[in-house]
């Protein structure tokens, strides 16, 4: 099944006058460009024109090339939770299933705010699969105060059954382990003074029992060390209300230094987790959550510029992060090379064969 049949249940917003070039059309041509590195509306409509013969192969330019203006007006009118509902199932073929982890964590599009129209900045709460590298879903939110609703939403929209759910503090909510023990899934929480008993019995906890296992890594990086020790507890009998967070069957702490030649920096940060594992596992699956900051944040603003991005019109913003994550899925997804982000998007921009395999036509 190719990438776009997964789309095209989308319902066109436009009257049918100003329908001179198909959603396909305009789907197709702003995914390859942003694919190969294109951020503006003005710079797709360009690409179009500049790389419409041989683009023809896979687009249906019979009416010709859409005006920045019409690509804009298309995302500024398009369902954003319709156009969400498709990229799920289709992440859900891309993904699979199993004991994978699932980062949820929000990101903020800085540059999106409206004062004139009193438009606030786009905040997005984001589910990323760690291992595969791929992002699964966002939801729009009101702001970083209102995370934890989104994090309800997409945990009820996504088939998370089989996987292991790692949040931050934020998260740290019954409702939410609750929610993740009904869907079938696991969790890794962040403890932080947001639940401030748990986190003092927590920290008892590890400072008068002995733990059940310890495990560290050490790394050495650009003249600094990097050590990371985990100490895992499966015995709750100091978690006062333990039978109020569903599932509940380890806490773990995470000790973190980093020394360079001058400084020394310690941290030290705890978690609940329904899981019962080694700390090396432990160990590993925390710092995996940490994949959705320098895999897909720092990836979206840095490859994709979506921090600086100044798309406001209707539901345009949010819309266009949804086709950047499209982007960075098929990238991601693409195993025939061993390039970096930039050097593929690179590589799509000169190559039309690398390009049709990256989405599919040719399936």
């Amino acid at each position: 099944m190719q990438i776009k049949d997964y789309f095209n249940s989308i319902e066109d917003p436009r009257i049918e006058r100003s329908k001179q070039h198909s959603l396909d059309t305009i789907f197709s041509l702003t995914i390859i460009a942003v694919i190969c590195g294109i951020k503006a509306w003005e710079q797709i409509a360009m690409f179009g024109r500049l790389r419409q013969k041989e683009l023809s192969s896979i687009i249906d330019f019979t009416n010709g090339v859409p005006s920045h203006d019409t690509i804009e007006r298309v995302f500024s009118l398009i369902n954003p939770d319709a156009f969400h509902a498709c990229f799920v199932a289709w992440t859900r073929a891309l993904y699979g299933t199993g004991k994978k982890l699932i980062a949820f964590d929000g990101k903020i599009a800085r540059r999106s705010f409206d004062t004139a129209k009193n438009k606030e900045a786009l905040y997005l709460v984001n589910a990323w699969a760690s291992e595969n590298k791929l992002v699964l879903g966002q939801f729009k939110t009101q702001g970083k105060g209102h995370e934890i609703t989104g994090i309800k939403e997409l945990l009820g929209i996504l088939d998370i059954k089989g996987s292991i759910i790692s949040v931050d503090a934020i998260g740290c909510q019954k409702e939410i382990a609750s929610l993740i023990i009904e869907k079938q899934a696991d969790y890794i929480l962040a403890v932080k003074d947001n639940q401030e008993q748990l986190r003092e019995d927590i920290t008892s906890s590890f400072s008068i029992m002995k733990a059940k296992g310890i495990a560290e890594q050490v790394e050495k990086n650009n003249g600094r060390i990097d050590t990371r020790k985990c100490s895992v507890i499966s015995n709750l009998k100091m978690i006062e209300k333990k039978a109020e967070w569903s599932g509940i069957k380890s806490i773990i702490q995470i000790e973190s230094k980093r020394m360079t030649v001058d400084t020394q920096q310690t941290q030290v940060r705890y978690y609940i987790s329904s899981l019962e594992k080694s700390a090396e596992e432990f160990n590993q699956l925390i710092r995996s959550h940490w994949g959705i900051e320098n895999s897909l944040h720092w990836i979206l603003d840095m490859n994709f510029d979506e921090d600086k991005s100044r798309k406001r019109k209707g539901y345009s913003s949010q819309n266009f992060a949804l086709v950047n994550k499209i982007a960075i899925n098929l990238l991601n997804d693409e195993k025939e090379t061993n390039l970096s982000m930039s050097h593929k998007k690179l590589k799509a921009n000169y190559d039309i064969d690398y390009v049709k395999r990256l989405i599919n036509f040719d399936a």
